[in-house]
């Protein structure tokens, strides 16, 4: 399994927001394919900044092909999603994971 990991921060109170639109529109999506496990979002509250972590689970690299495309250290961040964050990373890093404990 592959974990995909990807930062981002946002205004405290355009946070509602942002998590509404990842749920409608990009959890949406992923859900959908095949290879994809599940999603995890971390929230770091900096004074009046959300730090997030978005982790995602995926099968294999191949699967995240079919939703990052071939180059899949870019980011795939939406203009409507960039509408709302304060920054954005613009890549991505992907680990195996080697232990999964739940």
């Amino acid at each position: 399994m592959i974990a995909r990991i990807w930062r981002c921060t946002v205004h405290q109170e355009k946070l509602p927001q942002y998590l509404e639109h990842f749920q409608q529109s990009v959890y949406a999506e992923v859900k959908k394919l095949k290879g994809f496990k599940k999603v995890k979002i971390l929230q770091r509250d900096i004074d009046d900044t959300v730090e997030l972590t978005v982790i995602s689970f995926w099968e294999s690299l191949d699967a995240i092909r079919s939703f990052a495309g071939e180059n899949v250290e870019t980011a795939v961040v939406a203009p409507a999603a960039q509408a709302i964050l304060l920054t954005f990373e613009t890549t991505v890093t992907h680990h195996k994971v080697v232990l999964n404990l739940e």
